[in-house]
């Protein structure tokens, strides 16, 4: 077993270089006109920002930014170890591989962005693995769109996972069923017949939170005071130093940019520097429309829509709800 495990998208600049580093055996971060800077064993995080801010100057105005691309660079250089599980998502499925490597720099690749690289041994020999395999809070960390994640609190799921597709074993009736019930519950979300109102909703994503492990608080609604920044709930995964800032939206077709922008600015408020590792959820009964999504991924939110609402209810059972 390994001793951790984390997800790197393997997206320098935001092209994805997945295919290319699969058949080199290899994963990339990007950041790569610092050249071999970051390779100092001595550096502390303040070296990391340091040398981030002087080779990409957009950072010094952009505080926020600076401190997630640092924690995603600490991890890369400072936190894998040889030994340890990397996840790389494809849609609908991931590559799963073993840390073999510390962190090279390859000059030749500086204008592809693609220099600072750490070897890998390919698992499931060398080929995808759907994310059904997964459950459902695997299945959310993979779809979180930050260039490198910690996701060792899933270690026993991704071996499962792993042991399913070397065995080429089909998903079970068990699986079937949550297919089936997904379904009905993403209807039933939608359903003017259901006996859901707003306040309901954000309720049941709060105890569907909570389902998941987290302790959760509905802040008031006048914590904030500029008219754009709003959270309905905050969603704290102490073991893992997490929080979680959400906004929820009963909608029916389309959840517009405006949910980002809410959730956007209030992480700014309440974390300016970007030290407080707090991460930024929109969850929707409906979908989200292409300008709420370029703007997430630009911001790191996570979109939650009626799909993958459905399967976290799913998974974490009718018992976590009360008084719905």
């Amino acid at each position: 077993m390994s001793n951790n495990a984390f997800i790197i998208r393997c997206a320098p600049s935001k092209i994805s270089r997945v295919d290319e580093m699969v058949k080199e055996n290899n994963i990339v971060i990007g950041w790569s006109h610092t050249e071999d800077k970051l390779l100092n064993p001595e550096l502390d995080r303040d070296g990391f920002k340091n040398i981030l801010k002087s080779y990409y100057p957009g950072y010094h105005d952009n505080p926020r930014s600076l401190g997630q691309a640092t924690g995603y660079l600490w991890r890369f250089f400072r936190e894998m170890k040889e030994g340890d599980y990397v996840l790389v998502p494809t849609p609908k499925a991931f590559y799963i591989g073993k840390i073999v490597g510390g962190v090279k720099f390859h000059k030749e690749c500086i204008e592809s962005d693609t220099s600072l690289r750490r070897k890998v041994e390919w698992l499931n020999e060398g080929e995808t693995i759907l994310r059904e395999y997964c459950g459902a809070g695997l299945q959310s960390r993979l779809k979180y769109q930050g260039t490198c994640v910690g996701a060792s609190e899933f270690i026993e799921d991704i071996e499962r996972a792993l042991k399913l597709a070397e065995q080429k074993e089909l998903p079970s009736f068990k699986d079937q069923l949550k297919i089936e019930l997904k379904d009905k519950v993403g209807k039933l979300l939608q359903n003017d017949s259901s006996f859901l109102s707003v306040d309901k909703f954000e309720k049941l994503v709060e105890q569907v939170l909570q389902g998941m492990g987290a302790i959760t608080e509905r802040p008031s609604k006048t914590r904030y005071g500029n008219g754009i920044a709003d959270v309905d709930v905050i969603a704290s995964f102490v073991n893992l130093g997490i929080q979680i800032y959400v906004q929820v939206k009963m909608h029916k077709n389309e959840t517009d940019k405006h949910a980002v922008e809410q959730v956007v600015e209030a992480i700014r408020i309440d974390d300016p520097e970007g030290d407080n590792s707090i991460s930024g959820w929109v969850v929707s009964s409906a979908d989200f429309s292409n300008e709420a999504i370029s703007l997430a991924q630009q911001h790191n939110i996570r979109l939650v829509n009626v799909d993958d609402l459905s399967d976290m209810i799913v998974s974490v059972g009718t018992d976590v709800l009360t008084e719905i």
